[in-house]
């Protein structure tokens, strides 16, 4: 499913939509994919927000932890080069705790289990996210 976001307001909307679908689902594991600047890391915010949690850039942390009426694993691959350096962070016992996990650049994942993709792009000066995953199935977003 794609989606055109047409401002910030479209973008915490959402999120607060895919929040409001996981809030009962123990573990949930959501990929993030998309270049950067396409808004991943706002959106990861805005979702935190929906559980009473305050969300910053995990950019200079791999793993950030937020607390709120639910746990929220961010964690941002980006710098890691290969599976074997996620095994070092902890990822087999983060996947699979019962925190909800937005995880950025889960590339050298490839081949684990997840709930959703969510695709950021730009096109222009358009931003458009594409949904995917068993988490959507039969659901209508927007």
């Amino acid at each position: 499913m794609r989606i055109k976001l047409n401002s910030l307001e479209d973008t915490k909307d959402l999120a607060i939509k895919i929040a409001d679908l996981v809030k009962d689902k123990a573990g949930t594991v959501i990929f993030l994919i998309g270049d950067l600047g396409t808004g991943k890391t706002t959106f990861a915010k805005f979702f935190a927000e929906r559980f009473n949690a305050s969300a910053k850039s995990p950019t200079f942390g791999l793993v950030n932890i937020y607390e709120g009426s639910k746990t929220i694993y961010h964690l941002d691959l980006y710098r890691l080069n290969d599976y074997y350096e996620a095994l070092n962070i902890g990822i087999e016992e983060i996947l699979d705790n019962s925190s909800i996990k937005l995880i950025e650049w889960p590339e050298i994942l490839e081949g684990e289990e997840h709930d959703a993709e969510i695709v950021f792009s730009r096109e222009g000066e358009d931003r458009y996210i594409d949904i995917s995953g068993k988490l959507f199935e039969g659901r209508k977003l927007c």
